[in-house]
């Protein structure tokens, strides 16, 4: 779409809408063809696209969500990104606490194991956390260079926690969920008020493990979709 319909269509001036497109250029989101001059949707949106939805992880990843807090005696769920909000797709409460699975709740993304896997292999997400960190507990980040350094260690390790950061006595771990090998789809994470999960800032390693079990085999029965 040419420049003059883009302001049109959002009825802003040329000027401006060119200094938006420019910033959703190098974010991904939008990108100009090289021979007409045209806007196009960039491949971070079209990726997005093609993958699968909320429903398609819901199917794939309740089996595990309810093995693991079987297993473990923690609460499950999966979340996907929607917009810059993270919501859960499928949620399962420690066994013998009861209620009924969450679904539809949005998450924390900086106080949260799961916004911080979110957070840390999304392209655009970080854009959506405020400067200023709301606080929840003492133990929730109040510093944006500290979030970035645990998004660094999440990229690292694999997996993120939070360590009663969202309530007090609450102990969260999260891994990603990749599709195709590639694409980051959505992120498994665990949650427990009264279990081991971790120590000196490190997951419960059979825990953790499974997990990492648990997203290879959800993305690989994503594969051909």
């Amino acid at each position: 779409m040419p420049l003059r319909e883009v302001a049109a269509s959002v009825g802003l001036a040329k000027s401006t809408t060119h200094g938006i497109i420019t910033t959703l250029i190098d974010d991904g989101l939008a990108r100009q063809d090289r021979t007409t001059g045209k806007y196009l949707l960039g491949e971070v949106v079209s990726r997005r696209a093609l993958r699968p939805g909320g429903s398609v992880v819901r199917a794939a990843a309740l089996k595990w969500c309810d093995a693991l807090a079987a297993r473990f005696g923690v609460s499950m769920m999966a979340t996907v990104q929607l917009g810059l909000r993270v919501v859960t797709v499928y949620g399962v409460a420690k066994p013998g606490v009861g209620g009924e699975p969450s679904v539809g709740r949005e998450i924390s993304l900086h106080a949260s194991a799961a916004g911080k896997i979110h957070l840390a292999f999304s392209t655009d997400l970080l854009h959506a956390v405020p400067r200023e960190l709301p606080s929840f507990t003492s133990r929730t980040l109040a510093r944006r260079v500290d979030l970035v350094d645990q998004l660094d260690a999440a990229r690292r390790l694999g997996w993120a926690i939070s360590d009663q950061e969202r309530r007090w006595g609450v102990t969260a771990l999260a891994v990603p969920v990749w599709w195709r090998n590639s694409e980051f789809l959505c992120s498994l994470s665990a949650e427990s008020a009264d279990q081991p999960m971790i120590t000196g800032g490190s997951p419960n390693q059979a825990l953790l493990s499974a997990m990492k079990a648990a997203a290879a085999d959800v993305a690989t029965s994503m594969d051909d979709y």
